[in-house]
């Protein structure tokens, strides 16, 4: 997939944030496991997310990470020992 246009949706949070498919995809961890641990978690610890609202009744809901998420998502996985690949 081509992650290189910048949705208008992101327009107002800091640059570098990514959806959490592209983090997903990026890192070698399946997508639904990061949408489990955003979610449900583990041992009531969670990654969190950035959700925005979109379409005209504001029902449907991309989740993204800005940079100081993604750490934490990735500090996350190194307590709960989730592998995942470096850049």
């Amino acid at each position: 997939m081509n992650y290189s246009r910048r949705p208008r949706l992101l327009k107002d949070y800091p640059a570098g944030t990514v959806s959490v498919q592209e983090f997903a995809v990026r890192h070698g961890v399946a997508e639904a496991l990061l949408r489990h641990h955003i979610t449900e978690g583990i041992d009531d610890e969670h990654v969190e997310a950035t959700p925005i609202r979109f379409g005209l009744d504001g029902r449907r809901t991309y989740h993204y990470l800005p940079p100081e998420q993604q750490s934490q998502c990735l500090a996350f996985w190194d307590k709960h020992k989730i592998p995942y690949r470096t850049r």
